[in-house]
């Protein structure tokens, strides 16, 4: 299992020093419930261009820290090597997923 997390924000992942946050509403499938999520999970980092919603860039990584506050999950991550964005969720709108394939 690892974690998708799709983005169409500006400058995002490899540019923001490593943290990141999600509202609860952008938490999708399996991760719905806040209180599953788990650090150190592997993850695949994807930044989408925000008009065609096809992938720029994607890499592998870690969600290493998880903090939920009142209004969003909070995430502190590494990313790793460049990779492609898993096929099935190419086209995804924005948000937190959970990736049973990996």
């Amino acid at each position: 299992m690892r974690y998708v997390l799709i983005t169409s924000r500006s400058n995002h992942w490899d540019r923001v020093g490593n943290v990141s946050s999600y509202p609860y509403e952008m938490l999708r499938g399996g991760v719905m419930n806040p209180e599953r999520l788990a650090d150190n999970t592997p993850a695949v980092f994807v930044k989408v261009d925000k008009e065609m919603r096809t992938p720029e860039k994607a890499w592998e990584g870690e969600v290493v820290k998880i903090t939920r506050r009142a209004d969003k999950v909070w995430l502190q991550f590494r990313l790793g090597l460049v990779t492609t964005c898993p096929e099935n969720f190419a086209g995804s709108p924005d948000g937190w997923y959970t990736d049973e394939t990996a």
